[in-house]
């Protein structure tokens, strides 16, 4: 994980978010690791994730329980899912510094330019508003909330990458007793990977087949293909 996001310093500032499930999400000095490198990221908890250290926040699904009014939740496309689902609910939340003093506000936070924001998310599905995902986000204090839900969107195109990577060109099929090994093996394997990504869009863009869902993605439609989206705020850890 230091090998991947070890070059964030050379990424431009605030434009290039992180997504990671609650692996990642629910260990503190991997998101301390990403704030000390200035990556922002929208990692997902669990639901019994502490939020801050302080009465009321250490328990995120009862945070949202007791104070989200249902008309708080804002129905926003955030891409495709696993289920297909592009129109998702969502609550989002600035928190306060968790190195300020108790009662202490965002206010507080945005008096300071250069201090980053930090939010927790609330995600559900219109037809299954009982069942939510959690997610803890971090990143520039003027990030609209439109453009900050598709981090978490984003994590779910990694994963069909990685898929793909897997599928048609052997990234999980080796066999090597050593680091140099496996390293060469998966280099070039998601190396042939990115190949075929590239040579099937041209060949959509050619054939007419690519289009922007609106939301910042493109996304191929033709045929039986493979879906690949495209979106520039996320990374996807591994």
């Amino acid at each position: 994980m230091a090998g991947i996001t070890s070059n964030a310093g050379d990424l431009p500032p605030g434009q290039v978010w992180l997504a990671a499930d609650e692996v990642y999400g629910r260990d503190g000095a991997f998101r301390s690791y990403l704030e000390e490198r200035g990556l922002p990221y929208a990692v997902t908890i669990q639901a019994n994730q502490k939020v801050l250290d302080r009465p009321g926040f250490r328990h995120v699904a009862r945070l949202v329980d007791r104070i989200a009014e249902e008309s708080d939740w804002l129905s926003l496309p955030a891409g495709p899912s696993q289920l297909d689902t592009r129109i998702w609910q969502w609550w989002v939340r600035r928190l306060p510094d968790p190195e300020a003093g108790i009662g202490a506000d965002d206010r507080q936070s945005a008096a300071d330019p250069g201090c980053w924001a930090r939010w927790v998310i609330a995600r559900r599905r219109p037809e299954s508003p009982a069942e939510r995902d959690y997610y803890l986000a971090w990143g520039p204090p003027d990030t609209p909330i439109e453009e900050l839900v598709l981090v978490p969107g984003a994590r779910w195109r990694g994963e069909e990458a990685i898929k793909l990577g897997k599928s048609a060109c052997g990234l999980a099929d080796y066999e090597v007793r050593t680091y140099h090994g496996w390293y060469r093996h998966i280099t070039l394997a998601q190396l042939a990977a990115a190949f075929l990504a590239v040579q099937q869009a041209i060949t959509a863009v050619t054939e007419g087949d690519l289009h922007c869902d609106g939301d910042g993605t493109t996304t191929h439609t033709g045929g039986s293909r493979p879906v690949y989206h495209q979106h520039p705020h996320a990374l996807q850890p591994r």
